[in-house]
């Protein structure tokens, strides 16, 4: 699976903006995830990387399913930072190999450095674009 998020405009643990996955069972899909973001003027660009799971959690019907979750991840700028999260949503299958996926999550992250602060986010929310091949 391959999903794509044209929405994003973060370096998120729980809402990435590419991530390539395998679904290993019916309810199991552990996947890698990558960020790029670029906050304009002399900020450097911020770059995500990651990996995770979703385990769907059942059939609400015959096209959407339920799914909770969790990613760790590194991100780098101007120092490497870290990022843990978790999350869940539903996706909806369009044909048998395209759907979308929506998701709501929290994350506490860290953008390492000096003066760096750690955050905790609640309420992250992601719109993914999936392709099963």
């Amino acid at each position: 699976m391959m999903g794509f998020n044209p929405f994003s405009n973060s370096t998120s643990v729980s809402a990435p903006s590419y991530m390539i996955g395998f679904k290993a069972s019916e309810q199991l899909m552990p996947f890698a995830y990558a960020s790029l973001t670029d906050r304009g003027g002399d900020s450097d660009t911020r770059i995500g990387l990651g990996g995770g799971a979703r385990l769907y959690l059942g059939d609400m019907s015959t096209r959407i399913r339920p799914f909770a979750g969790g990613a760790l991840g590194i991100t780098s700028a101007e120092d490497t930072g870290f990022g843990i999260g978790a999350f869940f949503g539903a996706e909806a299958m369009i044909t048998d190999g395209i759907s979308i996926s929506g998701q709501v999550g929290a994350e506490i992250g860290d953008d390492g450095g000096e003066y760096s602060d750690t955050t905790i986010e609640l309420g992250t929310a992601n719109v993914m674009f999936n392709l099963y091949f």
